[in-house]
């Protein structure tokens, strides 16, 4: 985190950051490419997750706003997470999941500003494309 830290404090530019952070970035992928068949199971299924999600892990480099962290969101899902174990209202491992993707829906359209209830209502509308919860303009 110490680019991070060195562009907030403006002591580095955002073409810096995204120059420094891609390159290590890249350079750590492949390292971890390179060594992945001799990696337990678990440990290979997280190199091709990050492999698959390349495209996306730095977009805190090029989108104002969002950080290299997952604090915000974590801290928009506490209520719900809280919710849940408090009222055990989901005792099964699917209803957790169905509980967990509607809080997402919710949260996320709350931080967009659009409509929860719009959105899920499109998304079983077989006349529209079905909506994204990633803003338009993100890569």
């Amino acid at each position: 985190f110490s680019l991070w830290h060195r562009f907030q404090d403006e002591k580095l530019t955002r073409r810096g950051l995204q120059t420094q952070v891609k390159g290590q970035g890249r350079k750590l992928l492949r390292s971890l490419a390179a060594n992945a068949a001799d990696l337990p199971t678990k440990a290979r299924r997280l190199v091709q997750g990050l492999e698959k999600a390349r495209d996306h892990l730095f977009t805190f480099t090029e989108v104002e706003g969002v950080e290299p962290t997952n604090n915000l969101a974590e801290r928009d899902i506490r209520r719900g997470v809280m919710w849940r174990k408090k009222s055990q209202a989901t005792r099964t491992e699917r209803g957790r999941r169905f509980v967990e993707r509607l809080m997402t829906v919710v949260i996320s359209c709350r931080a967009q500003q659009r409509s929860s209830f719009e959105f899920l209502r499109d998304t079983l509308r077989p006349d529209v494309p079905n909506p994204s919860l990633i803003p338009m303009g993100v890569p």
